[in-house]
């Protein structure tokens, strides 16, 4: 998994597919690119989704009214700032081949109270949960090869 497939632009979002929830997908339906309904509290990931790109969930600012999130397994990426400021976001259980968390992914998600870590996860971005008040549960730390400081990262 390398976190460049995180990345996403303007142009892949216009051309994206819309799944009529809130999600827009890339053409090939493997990468949320941005979720976009302020209404809703709880959003099922679709199968088959691999990726979440950076800032997918950054489009619902200031309402913020997700409380729960559902993953599929075939999850493997969640970008930088996917999920952050999403104070209401109380429940989401990380999928089983979950390979990498980006930087403040769960930054300010204040109302998470618990998630365990898959063993499958290698890299853990750098203030992941910073303003959350959740224990985090890792279960085989050794697994976890790579913790990247954002001064090491090139784009």
């Amino acid at each position: 998994m390398n976190h460049k497939e995180c990345k996403v632009t303007t142009e892949e979002i216009e051309a994206g597919i819309n799944d009529g929830l809130g999600g827009i997908y890339s053409q090939d339906g493997k990468r949320l690119l941005m979720y976009t309904d302020n209404s809703k509290e709880n959003y099922t990931v679709k199968d088959g989704t691999e990726v979440i790109c950076d800032g997918a969930f950054a489009t619902c600012q200031p309402t913020y009214k997700l409380r729960q999130i559902s993953l599929p397994d075939s999850l493997l990426a969640i970008g930088e700032n996917a999920f952050e400021w999403h104070a209401k976001l109380s429940k989401i259980n990380l999928p089983p081949n979950l390979k990498y968390i980006g930087d403040n992914a769960f930054d300010g998600c204040k109302s998470l109270r618990k998630i365990t870590l898959p063993p499958s996860l290698s890299i853990l971005g750098v203030k992941v949960f910073s303003g959350t008040r959740n224990k985090t549960t890792y279960p085989i730390l050794v697994q976890i090869l790579c913790i990247i400081p954002p001064k090491f990262i090139r784009m």
